[in-house]
């Protein structure tokens, strides 16, 4: 599992203290085990196939008795298998096939699969199809005789206007009609009851399906339940809690399903377990990119926050590690380009969020409230903590409002500037790719052309130069990261700096809010509030 170093290391600086695993430049340390990771993965044929398609890989550097060497893992499994040569054991092995998780799959598998017997039985479909010849059946019946009660009609009516009936023939004609409007009835009545009767052993057919469908649900539940039960973790203070009780006490409550089988836990658990001093950890992306997900072969990612964030905190206890400089308060100054008595502008900087989250102690919000000497929802939009530049906001609830109206109505141009690392070949263009939130790895977004919503972006091409292009953006939709999943998708290369759809190369995200164009909302004055890029 102890892997040591094939290249010299003895020039390499060693870290004083475990990076970040969700906010981190990759070390020169970690980049050469990845290095030599990757390589290893090259070689090994038999896996060519599972490795194209993509799969996330991580390497932790560690010490041993005074030796410097990394661990490896991968995330999930590969060809089937959780415990491989060469990688860290998972922290619980789900794939034993005599296992619990393994026998209660089965089960639900057999589940699975009556639910789609019934689903496609002989019975279910014949009952369709029954109760669709009797709606046609009674809609043509009805039909015609409808037409024959208004032919008769007609002539009973033709009758009495053309000649002078006995009060016998009258009511002969009274009777006739009666009988047809009692027949109709009649035979409404009947496929009424004939279509009910088949709709009956439909929904039967149906609640056995439904029934199934509970149980499946049931013990699923069970089963993940006592999946993330078994997943027991230990932190750098000797404590040891299971991946159910970590998030129970948090913001989510239930683990996503997938929690625990990430490469990063896989290594801490490793190193905490055996003794080993974490130096310096990353997790990088080999193989092509799954449809939507936005990744690149042999780029770095940060730890994913949904799943591993909340297990990482905990297992990293005791550890003497770099924190999450995007969460931690920075000098408390705004830089003011626009105001007026109803709203101002600022240039909000990289890593300043917008407004107060979670796990921000600070952000443009904040600060704006102190600067107007009171509360309230002053950001009528909002950039990425990691996105700077123009960012607007109201100073009383009219104008808010208003603002908000006219961002909606996309009455409002945002043009931003970034620099993309790589030439993109067209001058200019549209790119128009739907996305939607990656619900597997939140705030991530991925592309999905059935359920995402529709994004749309112009761009031209300002510069190139040392193989990097400078572009101008202007979104006319307002997806979260749209210009950071276009700039890869539509243009082929990642922003500079981006660490969750590029690679983080130490520098911060080019991506700059150059300027907003617009009537003012109450005083109506065509408003160009506009900042330069400090890239």
């Amino acid at each position: 599992m102890f892997h040591k170093f094939l290249d010299d290391i003895s020039k390499i600086a060693i870290p004083e203290q475990l990076n970040c695993p969700t906010n981190y430049t990759p070390h020169p340390l970690a980049k050469l085990a990845a290095s030599e990771l990757m390589h290893y993965l090259d070689s090994k044929v038999e896996w060519a196939q599972e490795l194209q398609s993509g799969k996330m890989f991580g390497v932790l550097v560690v010490e041993r008795k005074g030796e410097l060497g990394f661990l490896a893992a991968f995330s999930g499994n590969i060809c089937g298998q959780s415990t491989l040569d060469y990688f860290v054991p998972p922290i619980f092995d789900c794939q034993n096939p005599n296992g619990t998780f393994k026998r209660e799959e089965r089960n639900i598998s057999i589940i699975n699969q009556n639910i789609d017997n019934e689903e496609h039985s002989r019975e279910k479909r014949e009952t369709q199809q029954n109760i669709q010849k009797l709606l046609s059946e009674r809609d043509i019946k009805i039909a015609t005789a409808k037409e024959v009660i208004k032919r008769n009609k007609a002539e009973r009516e033709a009758r009495r206007l053309a000649e002078t009936l006995t009060s016998g023939e009258a009511e002969k004609l009274i009777r006739e009609s009666q009988h047809e409007k009692a027949e109709l009835h009649r035979l409404k009545l009947h496929y009424n009851a004939e279509i009910a009767k088949a709709q009956k052993q439909l929904q039967h057919i149906d609640n056995e399906i439904q029934k199934l469908k509970n149980e499946r649900h049931r013990r699923s539940i069970i089963l993940q339940r006592w999946l993330f039960s078994q997943y027991v973790v230990s932190n750098g203070l000797g404590s040891s809690r299971s991946i159910g009780d970590i998030f129970r006490f948090g913001i989510h409550r239930e683990p996503p399903s997938g929690t625990g089988e990430c490469a990063a836990p896989k290594l801490l658990q490793f190193a905490i377990r055996n003794n080993l001093k974490p130096i310096s950890l990353a997790e990088f992306w080999y193989g092509n990119s799954p449809r939507g997900v936005v990744r690149q072969h042999g780029a770095f990612y940060p730890a994913c926050h949904q799943k591993c964030e909340p297990l990482l905190n905990f297992m990293l206890e005791g550890i003497d590690h770099d924190s999450d400089k995007r969460f931690e308060r920075n000098e408390d100054k705004l830089e003011i380009i626009y105001e007026d008595k109803f709203m101002l502008a600022i240039n909000k900087p990289s890593g300043l969020a917008s407004v107060d989250g979670n796990e921000t102690a600070d952000s443009a919000e904040q600060r704006i409230s102190r600067y107007l000497g009171h509360d309230g929802h002053h950001v009528v939009h909002r950039l990425d903590m990691e996105t700077s530049g123009v960012l607007i906001a109201a100073k009383d609830e009219q104008t808010f409002t208003a603002l908000q109206t006219l961002f909606e109505q996309h009455k409002i141009r945002k043009t931003y500037i970034a620099v993309i690392n790589g030439y993109v070949t067209n001058i200019e263009g549209i790119i128009n790719i739907p996305i939607c939130p990656d619900m597997n790895d939140r705030p991530r977004q991925m592309v999905d052309y059935e359920h995402g919503k529709q994004a749309i972006t112009k761009y031209i091409v300002l510069s190139q130069s040392n193989g990097r292009t400078r572009v101008e953006f202007q979104p006319l939709t307002g997806r979260t990261h749209q210009l950071r999943v276009h700039s890869v998708v539509g243009l082929g290369y990642p922003i500079v700096g981006d660490n969750l759809y590029g690679a983080n190369n130490g520098q911060r995200l080019m991506l700059h809010a150059y300027s907003v164009d617009f009537i003012h909302p109450i005083t109506n004055q065509k408003l160009a509030i506009s900042c330069d890029a400090p890239f």
